[in-house]
């Protein structure tokens, strides 16, 4: 049956077994690297660095983006807005000379809050000696025993 609810015609939201989806093979690359593009103040104070695999599959590839907020970003509070752009191209299919190109635009939008000021160092931050805890963590009887 169709989505239409008619069994005669053809439904045009199926997609036809010989034809990818969406116009695109099922393998692909990268071509060049991605590009980030502020869209506001915020977006300005970001350093973001792309990592990705050489192939772009189904079930397997990747896109890492590392993203942190530059030094003078350190007092900003705010939300950095922008756009990461790639294009992905896949093989031509049969009867096509040129790899399909599809630009794909991905909408980025993060919280900035501002660095928390340093303090003096807290007791419980203090270096402890190594074998008390060590001892404690393997032998939790003779701790107790210790203790009373």
């Amino acid at each position: 049956m169709c989505c239409s609810g008619s069994q005669s015609a053809r439904c045009d939201r199926s997609p036809r077994r010989s034809e990818p989806r969406f116009g695109r093979a099922r393998a692909g690359w990268l071509e060049g690297e991605p590009v980030f593009t502020p869209a506001n103040e915020g977006g300005q104070l970001l350093d973001i660095r792309f990592e990705h695999s050489s192939q772009l599959w189904p079930w397997s590839g990747f896109l890492a983006l590392y993203v942190r907020v530059r030094d003078a970003g350190a007092s900003f509070a705010g939300q950095a807005a922008g756009e990461v752009s790639f294009t992905v191209a896949s093989p031509p299919l049969r009867g096509e000379q040129q790899p399909r190109r599809s630009l794909v635009r991905m909408p980025l939008a993060l919280e900035i809050i501002p660095t928390p000021p340093r303090r003096a160092p807290q007791a419980h931050q203090s270096r402890t000696p190594a074998f008390p805890l060590a001892l404690c963590a393997r032998v939790p009887t003779l701790c107790a025993a210790r203790l009373t």
